[in-house]
């Protein structure tokens, strides 16, 4: 047979061999997914859940948005893997810290730290406060090298407190410290650690304790607080009573900003027995020369009317160009530049709680 002729064997096709799970390598998946879930418990807590499981709520502002040791729950999934979902942790209540402990028989805060005030030979008396500071720090040192008597107010999250607040008393002004407390909406932002409805009392605490001790620190200085915004915290009385607890226990004085015709906060610290004013007059809602010049001129008419008046301003160019050109001939004029501790004395004394 010629080769041509000759038929080549059929050879079978090779069968394709598919892989299946077998009994050992499915405990061993398992194993590997029970030693990762184990491994994430001891890293996260007991946050750490399956596929499907819905997220805690979170409580408000204050809820964490990362998990512990500083690692993002996005960076923890990636770690464990897609099918692990790191939650928040969950919030614990926080203890609520003493009041700090006040050596028996000092004065007050408010009437240690307060900036002698010039003689007023009888006249009528004016105190401006000067708040938002700390942050700017060319607008901070300007208000301070203004002649004052004046009030500074500072924010807690400024910086180089310490050397402002020290600069500030030394230049013979008086301090506060403007704390940061929640506005109605949610278009303006108060700042870091602000006082908000709805947060517990030793959450509140805290925030305005360290608010405080960012401002002055052990060694005190400040005569009291006023509101950084605040129209709808300030209109709440039982965060408003926590607040005056605190400053009551401090030693310190209550300015009401009065962002809110609705605000409680002189009532509540009157009901804490913690001496408290509220302004008269805001100097620089619109940021022109002519309306701070008027409103200078209103604050000096309702003093001669009433004896005292305080209005509160910002450290901006024309507020400050705007008051070195008012305390030209003021006392010619028949108003005397106080701290604001001296008007709150006068009206305590008017009021019979001197």
């Amino acid at each position: 047979m010629s080769k041509a002729g000759r038929k080549r064997p059929r050879v079978a096709a090779k069968k394709k061999r598919v892989w299946r799970p077998t009994a050992t390598v499915a405990a061993a998946t398992l194993a590997v997914g029970v030693a990762l879930g184990a491994l994430a418990g001891l890293l996260f807590g007991p946050e750490v859940v399956g596929p499907g499981a819905e997220p805690a709520a979170a409580s408000a502002p204050q809820a964490a948005t990362s998990a512990p040791g500083g690692r993002s729950n996005a960076d923890a999934s990636a770690l464990m893997g897609e099918p692990v979902r790191i939650l928040r942790p969950q919030e614990r209540p926080l203890p609520v810290l003493p009041a700090p402990m006040l050596p028996a028989g000092p004065e007050p805060a408010w009437r240690r730290f307060a900036a002698p005030p010039p003689e007023t030979g009888g006249r009528p008396m004016v105190a401006i406060a000067l708040d938002d500071l700390g942050v700017d720090q060319e607008a901070t040192r300007d208000a301070a090298a203004l002649s004052g008597p004046y009030t500074l107010s500072y924010l807690p999250y400024g910086r180089h407190l310490g050397a402002h607040v020290a600069a500030a008393r030394a230049a013979g002004h008086e301090v506060l410290v403007h704390v940061p407390m929640q506005p109605e909406g949610r278009v303006a932002d108060p700042g870091p650690d602000a006082l908000l409805l709805g947060l517990g009392e030793a959450e509140l605490l805290r925030r305005l304790r360290a608010g405080i001790d960012a401002v002055v620190g052990e060694a005190g200085g400040a005569v009291g607080i006023n509101n950084h915004m605040g129209s709808l915290f300030t209109a709440d009385p039982a965060g408003m009573a926590t607040v005056m607890r605190e400053l009551r226990a401090r030693g310190m004085m209550f300015l009401d900003s009065r962002t809110t015709a609705a605000s409680v906060g002189v009532a509540a610290a009157l009901a804490e027995g913690v001496p408290a004013v509220e302004r008269d007059v805001f100097l620089d809602h619109v940021d022109s020369p002519g309306t701070i010049h008027h409103e200078l001129a209103r604050l000096e008419d309702i003093a001669r009317r009433e004896g005292t008046a305080i209005a509160i301003g910002h450290p901006r160019p024309h507020t400050l160009t705007a008051l070195r050109e008012w305390q030209v001939g003021l006392k010619e004029r028949g108003i005397a530049l106080v701290p604001l501790t001296a008007v709150l004395e006068r009206r305590r004394q008017v009021a019979g709680r001197g």
